[in-house]
C-alpha cells in the first residue's frame, strides 16, 4: 500500500519537481515522491479462520518504510476481503463503527454450592471467589459456615466488574474458586476458569451503534433448561451448574469433582447498566434495586455481645443438630441411665425394707 496524497499528512510526502507522479485534484502540489510504504499479506488473512469470523475487522497500525528499511511513520487502516459474488450482498460497514470499543459491565450471581469436599472433618466453611482475570483484584462472597458435603452452601451474592470490549490485553476469562475459610489462611477446595469471550463479543455486536439504553440488550449465559431463579422484583435469572476440580485430586469432572457451583452470568453495556442498576453483595446488606432473595441458611455463629439474638439462635440450632446427629447414641445413653436409675431405686427400696424389718 502506497500512502495516498493527503495535504494534511506532510511527513509522508515532499514536493518534488524533477521526478514523481502527477496527482489529479491536488492544486497546490503538482509533483510528489513516496516517502514510506507497507506491504500487506492478504493470504495470511484470507486463510485465517479467526480473522474470517470477525465481523468487525481489527484496526491495524503498520510502519511506513523507506527504501533503506527505516520507518518514516505509521499508517492506521482496516482490511476486509470478500468473495466477488458476495460483495454486492454485503454492503461496506460504516468505518466509524470499526475499531471502536464498548464500555461494558459483567454481572455474576453466586446462588449456591453443592457436593463440597469437607476440609474440617465433616464440614467446610465455604466462601466463593471470582476474578475477571486482568481487571483489578478478585472479589469474594461472605462465608457459609459448617456446610456438609451433600448440603447447599447458600449465598445469593452479586458481584460486578467494568471493562471495555474488545481489549487486546484481556482474554475475558472468569476464574471461579471455592475456599474453606480459616482463621489464619484459607484452603482451596476447588477451582475452574470460565471463558466469556463469546459472551462479550455477542453483547458487542448486538449493541454497537445503539445510543439509547432502551434499545440496548443484555446478553446472558445460557442456563440449564427452563429453570430460573428470581429476585425480589420477580425478575428471572437463568443459571447454570458448573463442576469444579482441584489439581491435587485430578481433572476429570465425572469422578474428581470437589465442588459444584450455581452461577448466573450476564454482560450489558454500561449505559444500560446505569439505567438498570443492581445492588451488590448479599441480600439486605445494601439498598438498591434488583435485591436478591434471602438465603435459607441456618443460624450462623455470632458475637454474643453485639448480636445476642443471633448467638442464642445459633446455640439452640447447634444443640439441636448435635442431638439429631447423635440420636442413636443419645437414646442408648438415656436407656442405660434409665435402667441404672430403676436398678438404683429397686436396691434402695430393698435396703429400706430390710432396715425396717
Amino acid at each position: 500500500l502506497v500512502v495516498p496524497a493527503d495535504m494534511g499528512v506532510r511527513e509522508f510526502w515532499r514536493e518534488e519537481v524533477s521526478e514523481g507522479k502527477f496527482l489529479p485534484g491536488a492544486h497546490n502540489v503538482r509533483f510528489a515522491k513516496t516517502v514510506g510504504q507497507t506491504v500487506v499479506d492478504l493470504e495470511d488473512r484470507w486463510f485465517c479462520e479467526a480473522w474470517q469470523e470477525e465481523k468487525y475487522k481489527p484496526r491495524e497500525t503498520r510502519d511506513l518504510m523507506n527504501e533503506r528499511g527505516v520507518s518514516q511513520g505509521k499508517l492506521s487502516l482496516f482490511i476486509d476481503i470478500l468473495e466477488q459474488g458476495k460483495a454486492d450482498d454485503e454492503p461496506p460497514l460504516d468505518i466509524q463503527m470499526m475499531g471502536k470499543t464498548l464500555p461494558m459491565e459483567l454481572r455474576c450471581v453466586v446462588w449456591n454450592t453443592k457436593d463440597t469436599a469437607c476440609k474440617n472433618s465433616q464440614t467446610s466453611d465455604v466462601k466463593v471467589g471470582l476474578e475477571l482475570i486482568g481487571v483489578g483484584r478478585g472479589k469474594e462472597t461472605d462465608c457459609h459456615n459448617a456446610v456438609k458435603r451433600k448440603a447447599f452452601g447458600m449465598f445469593n451474592y452479586r458481584l460486578k466488574w467494568r471493562c471495555r470490549y474488545p481489549n487486546p490485553n484481556l482474554a475475558f476469562l472468569l476464574r471461579v474458586q471455592v475456599w474453606n475459610a480459616g482463621i489464619l489462611s484459607d484452603t482451596s477446595i476447588a477451582e475452574g476458569v470460565l471463558p466469556l469471550q463469546s459472551l462479550f463479543k455477542d453483547c458487542f455486536e448486538r449493541n454497537l451503534g445503539k445510543t439509547s439504553p432502551d434499545e440496548m440488550e443484555e446478553v446472558t449465559l445460557p442456563g440449564d433448561g427452563a429453570k430460573f431463579e428470581l429476585d425480589r422484583e420477580n425478575r428471572k435469572y437463568e443459571f447454570k451448574w458448573f463442576d469444579l476440580v482441584h489439581p491435587n485430586f485430578g481433572f476429570n469432572p465425572a469422578k474428581d469433582t470437589q465442588a459444584r457451583i450455581q452461577l448466573s452470568v450476564s454482560v450489558l453495556p454500561r449505559a444500560k447498566a446505569r439505567a438498570q442498576p443492581a445492588a451488590l453483595g448479599p441480600p439486605g446488606t445494601r439498598d438498591g434495586p434488583a435485591q436478591l432473595p434471602k438465603t435459607g441458611r441456618p443460624p450462623q455463629p455470632a458475637n454474643p455481645i453485639m448480636y445476642p439474638e443471633e448467638c442464642k439462635a445459633y446455640i439452640i440450632y447447634a444443640c439441636t443438630e448435635f442431638f439429631r446427629s447423635c440420636r442413636t447414641p443419645c437414646i442408648c445413653l438415656c436407656c442405660c441411665l434409665l435402667v441404672a436409675a430403676i436398678l438404683a431405686a429397686i436396691v434402695g427400696i430393698q435396703i429400706a425394707l430390710g432396715g425396717a424389718v
